[in-house]
């Protein structure tokens, strides 16, 4: 091992005593990263999906990204409560829109609709 990569280990090793050296995974290669690389981008496509406000019955182009779609309407839920604290027009606009749909009966469709276009992507 050079020199330099020793003093800086035991430079670490004063500062944080419980410091324990991992094995480099330099071992693998760069054809073996890259085979990992495609496999963790080619999972958190699968996974991930991604909504924007406006998509939801919203006003801006906020994205929310989740497993599912409850995790969107979480963080739209969130987003909608800090707005109409921010007392935003637009989100105020599209939050009237909202209780029209719920007053009218029509919410429950339209809530199946833009998860199938969640379920779609």
């Amino acid at each position: 091992m050079d020199d330099h990569r020793i003093g800086r280990r035991k430079a670490i090793e004063e500062q944080d005593p419980a410091y324990r050296p991992t094995r480099p995974l330099s071992f693998l290669g760069n054809s073996a990263w890259a085979r990992l690389r495609r496999l963790a981008d080619k999972h958190l496509r699968r996974i991930l999906k991604a909504m924007t406000c406006k998509q939801l019955g919203g006003a801006c182009e906020l994205v929310f990204s989740g497993e599912t779609f409850d995790d969107l309407a979480a963080q739209s839920q969130q987003h909608g409560k800090e707005m109409y604290r921010a007392n935003d027009g637009p989100h105020m606009a599209a939050m009237g829109t909202i209780m029209e749909l719920m007053e009218s009966g029509e919410m429950e469709s339209w809530m199946a609709a833009r998860k199938a276009e969640f379920e779609a992507l």
